[in-house]
This record gives C-alpha cells, structure tokens and sequence, in this order.
C-alpha cells in the first residue's frame, strides 16, 4: 500500500514539472496559458452576492436547530465529544445544508436576473473537456499547495475538525460522512460561492463602481443590454466588455481568493496554502467561464487530502 501511494507521488511530481514546463514554455514564446473563453459579464449585482450569504448562513443556522432541537445532539460541544452515530449525523447534515442554500442561491438570483446556466459556469457540452483539465491543473498545482503546508505545518499545526473527526472515530459511517462533507460538499459548495458568484460578480462590479444602481442590481435594471458606459475596444477594432479587462480579472480573483482562504483561518496554518490554491483555480474559472474545471481540482485535492491522513492514521505506515 505504501509503495503504491509512494509510487503515484512520483508520477504525479513528474506529471507536474511537465505541466509548468510547457507553462514557462508558452511563456517565453508570448503565447496564453489558458486560452479565454469570451462571455459576457455576470448579470447579478451587489444585493445577489448579499442574497447568497444569507441563505448560506440561514440554512446553516436551520440545520444547527434541527440538529439541537429536533435530533437533541449539540455540535457545539465539540466532535470529539459526540458519538459515532451522532457525528455521522452533522456530517452529512451540514453539507446538505450548504448544498440546499447554494441551490436555492442559484435559483433566486438565476430568476431575479435572468441569468443563464451559462452564466452560472455551468456548460454540459465541455464536460470531458474540464474534468481533464481539472485533473491536470491538480496534478500542477498539487505540489506547491501541499509542500507550502508541509513547510508551515513545522512552525504552525495545522488543524481541520474533519481529521479530528477521523482520527476519533475511525468508523465506517464516519468515513463516509467525512468523505461526503469534504469530496462532495465542499468543493462544490464553495465552488459555486467564491469562484462563481464572488469572483465572477467581483470581476463585473469593477467597471460597474461608477454606476450606483447597477452596481448594487446588477444587469436586472438594464434588461436585454450592456450599458454602453461597460463597453470598451478591443485593441483591434472591435468591441468588447471592460470586465474582461486584466485589472479587473486580477482584482477578482485575488479578493475572492483571500475571502476563501480567510474562511479557514481557524485551521492553523491552511489559509496561505489555500490562497495559492485558491489563485490557481481563479486563473482556471477567469480564463473559461466554467465551474467544472474547479470543482474537479477540489475534488481531487480534499480526496488526496483524505487518503493521506486514512493512510497515515487507519492503514498505517507499516502496511
């Protein structure tokens, strides 16, 4: 078993120098990265991202009721006080709540503004294409993400309630809860929060600072049209939105990246780890429009994550 995962370390490294070889490659010869999918501007305003908060919070307070008040278990005293059966419970009920309000997020906004799946990264006809594209983001980004940790965890522990969770209780029901919580829920959860919503709202609300009412309603009080003042040339002749413009793609994704990583800062060290993460999968959802890719990334790296430490603290070193 050892061998094995030390086996697929080794070739995930070699898949990664690969992958920042023809990065620095492309580079030097001026050429994109990533290739951009041109879209328009994300139709939701200041209010939707306000909207979406406060169904998240609201639907993470509802469960606590439920949890407290219909089910009699108190998370609050902490997991590695509860029972197996009882954490099982908050496991699977969390994120289930997380993925209801951001459905319902989705929905609302989607009605308020009209905005399309499109809109929402959502794009069934690329689906092949972006979970390859996740997995080899991953496998590049992988690395430097669990190597910066490696180098932090030395002067600060790094701590998460879900390897509390299964380092207490080792249970099956357990597993698959944490597994759940972190592989399902999470990724595409805060996925759908900061890459699509905040990033995707912070990247059109930028040349939208200047017009009060469109930037708090966002395109809901300009139906059917850009405002003309959000227009601007191409370089080439043509016309195109200043969304696109790099200012605003970079201030997006480095603002949403540092509120994603700023909501576990009560993880120890993880934050910095987690906004170079974060950059990377900002980089992927600017440059194609599309959730999947990220999700794929999240994924695999709370996967990976989980497999590490199920190695490390069910199978064993000697194994």
């Amino acid at each position: 078993m050892i061998f094995l995962f030390q086996l697929i370390i080794l070739v995930a490294l070699a898949g990664s120098l690969v992958g920042w070889g023809a990065v620095f490659r492309r580079l030097a010869r001026k050429q994109p990265v990533l290739a951009r999918q041109t879209r328009p501007p994300v139709p939701w305003g200041l209010i939707d991202l306000l909207l979406a908060t406060l169904l998240l919070m609201t639907f993470q307070l509802l469960n606590v009721w439920i949890l407290t008040g219909m089910l009699g278990i108190q998370p609050s005293r902490g997991w590695e006080d509860v029972s197996a059966r009882d954490l099982t419970l908050i496991l699977f009920c969390e994120p289930v709540a997380n993925l209801a309000a951001i459905a319902a997020a989705v929905a609302a906004i989607g009605l308020r503004t009209r905005a399309s799946a499109a809109d929402f990264g959502i794009s069934w006809r690329n689906v092949w294409q972006d979970m390859w594209l996740g997995t080899v983001a991953f496998v590049m980004l992988a690395p430097l993400v669990y190597g910066l940790q490696w180098l932090l965890v030395i002067w600060f522990p790094y701590e998460h309630p879900l390897i509390s969770a299964l380092e207490k209780h080792p249970d099956l029901l357990v597993q698959s809860a944490v597994f759940f919580s972190a592989v399902v829920g999470a990724p595409v959860v805060e996925e759908f929060f900061y890459r699509v919503l905040w990033q995707g709202g912070l990247q059109a609300f930028v040349p939208r600072r200047g017009d009060f009412w469109h930037f708090v309603f966002g395109n809901a009080m300009f139906p059917g049209a850009t405002p003309a003042g959000l227009l601007a040339s191409d370089g080439n002749g043509g016309i195109t939105t200043r969304h696109q413009a790099p200012a605003a793609e970079v201030f997006a994704i480095l603002t949403s990246s540092a509120l994603f990583a700023l909501m576990h800062v009560s993880h120890g060290a993880a934050p910095i780890p987690l906004f170079v993460l974060a950059l990377g999968l900002g980089f992927v959802y600017a440059r194609t429009g599309r959730v999947l890719p990220c999700i794929v990334i999240h994924v695999w790296l709370n996967a990976w994550s989980l497999v590490t430490l199920w190695i490390g603290t069910v199978v064993g070193p000697g194994s």
